[in-house]
């Protein structure tokens, strides 16, 4: 009431400034309502007719890889695991130790990682570890490469879509909000993946999730 749909008024009065109707009104009279869901990856749950789930559709023809992407990707034989926190998790901004797992983990790895991370630069980073920043718009590019073996993310509902989409195993390392939960419970129940809780992110719990998805 105090946030989102503050924001939607402003943009209601902004786009629809003769509007015969305020934004309360037609957003209780709503004829339909697109859900960014499928039926895929979310729990069974009864709907009204008007309830119509669109979830993927944000997933158009892939861009074209950058050619360094592309290059690094096409050369991983054991393969690739692509390795994104989303926009809102700064990768830059995580605590040293956690960071040092992640990279002792990777550089023990015959797959290359391709790192989402938001700085130009990172410490210590092993040879077989790319980062790229702003990776989204080719994350489901990537995810369809046939080297593609893993995608480890914090859970968010566009990134595991695309994981469903393209048959990718998931590990989730769910950071906040809600939602990466729940997406993590019903992940784990269908059987895509696994995940970590934060406070457990150690080499041996990463290792062993790793293997797992990778060779079971």
């Amino acid at each position: 009431e105090f946030f989102v749909k503050a924001i939607q008024r402003r943009q209601y009065k902004k786009y629809f400034p003769n509007a015969k109707k305020s934004f309360d009104e037609m957003h209780k009279k709503a004829a339909i309502i697109f859900m960014n869901t499928h039926i895929a990856g979310s729990t069974p749950r009864p709907t009204m007719p008007n309830v119509i789930d669109i979830g993927g559709i944000h997933i158009q023809k892939d861009k074209e890889l950058p050619k360094d992407i592309k290059s690094f990707i096409d050369s991983a034989e054991e393969g690739v695991i692509l390795f994104s926190m989303g926009a809102a998790i700064k990768s830059s901004q995580w605590p040293v130790e956690k960071r040092e797992v992640l990279l002792k983990t990777f550089a023990k790895l015959k797959q290359k990682v391709i790192w989402n991370y938001d700085s130009p630069s990172l410490p210590n980073m092993p040879e077989n570890v790319m980062i790229k920043s702003k990776l989204s718009e080719y994350q489901h590019a990537i995810l369809s490469h046939k080297n593609a073996k893993l995608f480890i993310s914090h859970g968010g509902l566009v990134g595991v879509t695309e994981g469903f989409a393209t048959a990718i195993p998931l590990l989730i390392l769910p950071i906040f909000a809600h939602d990466q939960k729940s997406n993590k419970a019903w992940i784990i129940e269908a059987g895509n993946g696994l995940h970590i809780d934060y406070s457990n992110i150690t080499e041996k719990s990463l290792t062993h999730a790793i293997h797992e998805l990778l060779t079971n």
